[in-house]
């Protein structure tokens, strides 16, 4: 039985049909980020450090990790804005906490919200792939 919370969301009158407040708090989300990003690079380390070395492997691991971030965690939003308020899981959890500074990624597709869905977009079909072919390129 699901109660209708209210949101930490400015304005306070934004309708969030369904909001279910995050299950995860903000230092636990850190904490399962902060793991994954070291899995990434810990992986891209191992099989990047026979080809490129010093500088360049700081660049390297740099695009490794905003190509992996534009393709999975951009994409989870590009795929579930329309329910993201009402989902439980712990990456909405996380973009919950991320709407905290601009409301406009909670919306689902109301009011002023077609340039962040393009935004998300461009960076997941674009920007992303550039990412992982740049470091193929190296």
């Amino acid at each position: 039985m699901d109660v209708e919370a209210s949101h930490p969301y400015v304005p306070e009158w934004l309708d969030l049909a369904g909001y279910v407040a995050p299950e995860h708090g903000a230092l636990e989300l850190c904490a399962i980020m902060g793991t994954a990003v070291v899995l990434v690079l810990a992986l891209a380390c191992t099989v990047l450090r026979r080809r490129v070395r010093g500088t360049e492997l700081a660049a390297a691991l740099w695009f490794v990790l905003c190509g992996t971030m534009h393709c999975t965690f951009e994409l989870y939003f590009v795929l579930h804005y329309r329910g993201l308020a009402a989902r439980r899981d712990v990456v909405a959890s996380m973009w919950k906490e991320y709407a905290k500074s601009d409301s406009r990624y909670m919306q689902g597709g109301t009011g002023n919200f077609a340039p962040v869905l393009a935004q998300e977009a461009s960076t997941v079909f674009v920007v992303g792939p550039l990412c992982w072919l740049t470091v193929y390129a190296m």
